[in-house]
């Protein structure tokens, strides 16, 4: 997952979806756009919100283990810490260095003038990537609290995942996606937290928790795996080529814009087929790294322990990079792909080998 937020954020130095610090549009042609931003879309239907279940997963075990007290403080830390860090440090020169040249027409001759209005307004600080962090601590918080009022979080393990337990799931995200963007439509955000994410955000952060009394998990069957592998089969091959066509992504009067949120039927849809692929890929997954990839020699064991941190840390290194590959003059897919695997190994070995090398972060990396 963490791979996949690198060149997600790769893809959209490139593309025409999403919002990034560093944008270059140069070489950019309509073939690239469509795939970039098809690539964007199967990406990000899933992949976040995969996140959040393995953190809800991972929750009440922590919870027990270390009691309220100590959980919420080391929560706190853990995540608060590097938003903090985020915030103040990395941000700041992402935000103005690659944009110099706007800022500069906004009356912020040079940086130390742009800080000076950066720094004291909250409106204006920018948590990049790290939103995932404040949300997941917001979500952990009101967890806690609905644990605490239940008098903990303890489960008997006899409650079997079921079908119909993942079609709810579906339903929940999709219906709550197409309220919410009814107001927040995708491509807007509230201190860069996209609202219109986070009705599938909370479902599986809280399907995570319910997962881990349960052992869910662990307890997908090959046959819950086969049907939802042919259902993603099908959602992708049939129905998406389907939906893209008759809801008029294609036409040039019409575009992508209906189907991002309003009142219209392309937005119900894109919303129901997002979900509903969102499930089918996690199912398919889950079951797939339990039968074929559970295992972790040495190389998998140091991206595991150095994932956070190369999470944190990735953008100044994708920005940097994106911003030398400027002036070569390579096809923008060719480009996304260098910038993409040039940023993976050199992050990883930064994070390993410099950031966690550092006591500070050490501690809550």
């Amino acid at each position: 997952m963490i791979v996949l937020v690198v060149f997600i954020h790769a893809s959209v130095t490139y593309g025409p979806l999403g919002s990034w610090f560093y944008r270059d549009s140069v070489n950019a042609t309509e073939t690239s756009d469509v795939i970039l931003s098809i690539f964007g879309v199967f990406v990000q239907g899933f992949f976040m919100g995969m996140l959040f279940l393995l953190a809800g997963y991972f929750t009440p075990g922590s919870f027990q283990r270390k009691g309220m007290t100590k959980f919420v403080k080391d929560r706190a830390i853990r995540l608060g810490v590097p938003a903090m860090i985020f915030i103040f440090f990395i941000a700041p020169p992402i935000v103005y260095y690659p944009n110099e040249d706007y800022w500069r027409g906004q009356g912020t001759a040079t940086f130390v003038e742009w800080l000076g209005d950066y720094l004291p307004d909250p409106s204006k600080w920018d948590t990049g990537p790290l939103w995932f962090t404040l949300a997941l601590l917001a979500f952990t918080f009101v967890w806690v609290g609905m644990a605490s009022l239940r008098g903990g979080w303890n489960s008997d393990g006899r409650i079997r995942l079921r079908y119909w337990h993942l079609l709810a799931v579906v339903f929940i995200m999709g219906l709550g996606s197409f309220v919410v963007r009814i107001w927040h439509p995708i491509g807007t955000d509230v201190w860069n937290m996209q609202l219109c994410f986070f009705p599938q955000y909370i479902t599986l952060f809280m399907l995570g928790t319910f997962a881990f009394g349960d052992n869910w998990l662990l307890g997908i069957e090959r046959g819950m795996s086969r049907l939802w592998n042919v259902i993603l089969i099908i959602l992708v091959i049939v129905v998406f080529p389907i939906l893209t066509v008759a809801g008029g992504a294609l036409e040039e009067e019409t575009g992508t814009d209906a189907y991002f949120g309003g009142l219209h039927w392309q937005s119900l849809a894109f919303a129901f087929w997002v979900e509903s692929y969102c499930v089918a890929m996690i199912v398919s997954l889950l079951f797939l790294y339990k039968e074929r990839l559970n295992y972790q020699g040495r190389v998998l064991k140091y991206l595991s322990d150095n994932s956070f941190t190369v999470y944190v840390f990735h953008a100044p290194v994708v920005v940097g990079i994106g911003m030398a590959l400027h002036s070569v003059d390579l096809p923008v897919l060719l480009k996304f792909l260098v910038l993409a695997l040039c940023c993976l190994p050199l992050v990883y070995l930064l994070a390993g080998f410099a950031f966690r090398k550092i006591p500070l972060l050490r501690r809550i990396l």
